[in-house]
């Protein structure tokens, strides 16, 4: 599983490790990091570090002084090194190293004109095939400015310019990205690889700001104690919360799903959904759906029950018609009668809209914030996973309450900072909340958030949204299974974790559909692109998806 921390908690326990070493100890042990990461990188692309040429961009903090030592340690391997100071104030020690070792220093002088600039940028990046990004570290806020704005914006020029991409290699951050919340401030030099210090940091694992990360490398500076702001699951972790059964196991004991789905306006989503659900590994998947949609559904899936019964989860809103009255009403039942029995209640698509009229049915429940008096409120519990996509996030907002324009919340809103504003939606609502997009964002009312970057682009198509509803139905389902043979209710950072393993399965199995490796670590130039994909592939290769998970 990879953490993320807030930069400013791994920040001040870093300060206790450096006081405690020797001068310069842990930015050479970083620096250290950095070269060899070069080195990787230029082994992958065919190339050795001898005889390379590497350009060190060298800003004002420590990450100007690791810039410098790694790229003294690359000219001390044969590295054909030049380090363009774009601060008048570096780190002197690393400076005089890496002059020592032979880097060319390039400076911009504070009477530099602005064509002087982009002749000397031009020059040197042009010719280097490797650039370490060691201009702003995690410390930096809002936009770049000045000089580094400037030489960040004519570096993107150029290497959008040119037939060959040169590899991008920054230290803790690339320059430009900024804060804490995932959000991009303004423009940055995307990496094919990050090497963070002592621990991941919010920005690497946050969206959109953690798709211009590249690979993330962490180098282990010593023992540092913080809280965990975020966390991604990987195919260990969704293995350790998959059930697989056993002999004395049946289909209660595996978890059992209701499917309440589709519309006479959109009658397969239930069929996609209760596929997905049984692929998946329920043991039993009770579906109802519009007429129309049940024989196809049958042909398709004749193991389905038809109708309601003894589950352990619920399914409501895929393809749901809101002008269907009738329909409407049999999901806001459903979901009702299975959350007053505490069972976990997935809350997909048109079920987003009405979570109100779900809201109405349910008791009112004694609410403390603080300081304040105690006062009564209706809200879900963490067992009701709501999965918007960001146009449905954003509607759900604006009638919360939320603002940030006249007109409330807009989608792109939204998609500024999914990981913010899927937390103050779970803390709003009280349930989970799965916010699906490029990096789908899962957060639960009591702070837990995972984020999980394995879907190809090709997810992006009509249907996978009830697939992934499906699929995550299952998971709870057999969580709560388990949970009702053990005793223990399910807890708040269980139905996150679950929402996330479901997330990873749907991901993984879209790219095993798309004809893409399982599992390859986000890269800003993937080595394949894969193929078109329907959402019924991606239904289709769950069970190779779950398959990979389980594997040795």
């Amino acid at each position: 599983m990879l953490r993320a921390y807030a930069s400013s908690d791994v920040r001040r326990a870093e300060g206790e490790l450096v006081a405690s070493a020797p001068t310069d100890a842990l930015m050479k042990q970083a620096a250290d990091g950095v070269a060899a990461a070069v080195s990787d990188q230029l082994t992958l692309a065919g190339a050795t570090v001898h005889g390379s040429t590497v350009l060190a961009l060298v800003g004002g903090g420590d990450n100007g002084g690791d810039a410098l030592y790694a790229a003294k340690y690359l000219a001390d391997s044969g590295a054909k090194v030049q380090a363009l100071l774009v601060s008048r104030k570096v780190h002197q020690r690393a400076l005089a190293a890496a002059k020592a070792a032979g880097v060319q220093i390039l400076q911009v002088a504070s009477h530099t004109s602005r064509a002087q600039l982009r002749a000397l940028v031009a020059k040197a990046a042009n010719r280097a095939g490797v650039w370490i990004d060691g201009i702003v570290g995690t410390g930096g806020r809002g936009p770049l400015r000045s000089v580094a704005a400037t030489v960040v914006g004519l570096l993107i020029s150029i290497r959008d310019s040119s037939p060959d991409e040169p590899i991008v290699v920054a230290i803790d951050i690339p320059s430009g990205l900024g804060g804490e919340d995932g959000k991009v401030v303004g423009p940055h030099l995307a990496a094919d690889v990050t090497v963070t210090m002592g621990r991941m940091k919010n920005p690497s694992l946050l969206p959109p700001a953690c798709l211009s990360f590249g690979r993330v490398e962490v180098v282990e500076l010593g023992p540092i104690e913080a809280p965990v702001s975020a966390c991604r699951l990987g195919r260990a972790d969704v293995a350790d919360l998959w059930q697989v059964p056993g002999r004395a196991d049946h289909k209660y004991t595996r978890g059992v799903v209701e499917v309440v789905a589709g519309s006479d306006a959109y009658p397969a989503t239930g069929i996609i959904c209760a596929k997905a659900a049984a692929r998946a590994g329920a043991g039993m998947v009770r579906v109802n759906v519009p007429a129309v949609a049940a024989p196809s559904l049958f042909a398709v899936l004749p193991e389905a029950v038809p109708g309601a019964g003894r589950s352990q989860a619920v399914v409501v809103g895929p393809g749901l018609d809101l002008q269907d009255e009738g329909r409407v009403d049999e999901m806001v039942r459903a979901a009702t009668k299975a959350i007053l029995r505490g069972l976990p209640v997935v809350v997909d698509a048109g079920g987003i809209s009405i979570i109100d009229r779900i809201l109405a049915r349910l008791p009112e429940r004694a609410e403390s914030m603080g300081n304040r008096p105690v006062r009564r409120v209706r809200k879900f519990a963490p067992n009701v996973v709501l999965t918007p996509h960001a146009g449905e996030a954003a509607q759900l907002a604006t009638r919360l309450g939320f603002k940030q324009s006249a007109g409330g919340v807009a989608r792109s809103d939204i998609e500024a900072g999914p990981a913010k504003w899927a937390g103050l939606l779970a803390e709003k609502t009280g349930a989970t909340v799965l916010l699906k997009g490029p990096v789908t964002v899962v957060c639960g009312p009591e702070g837990d958030t995972f984020t999980q970057a394995e879907a190809p682009g090709w997810t992006a198509t009509a249907g996978a949204g009830d697939a992934l509803a499906g699929i995550v139905g299952t998971v709870l389902a057999m969580l709560q299974a388990e949970a009702e043979a053990a005793g223990p209710a399910l807890g708040a950072g269980q139905i996150a974790a679950g929402a996330a393993a479901g997330t990873w399965v749907h991901s993984v199995a879209a790219r095993l559909a798309a004809g893409l490796d399982a599992e390859e670590p986000y890269a800003r130039r993937p080595a394949k692109v894969g193929r078109p994909i329907l959402a019924s592939d991606i239904v289709e290769a769950v069970p190779r998806a779950v398959e990979f998970a389980l594997a040795p």
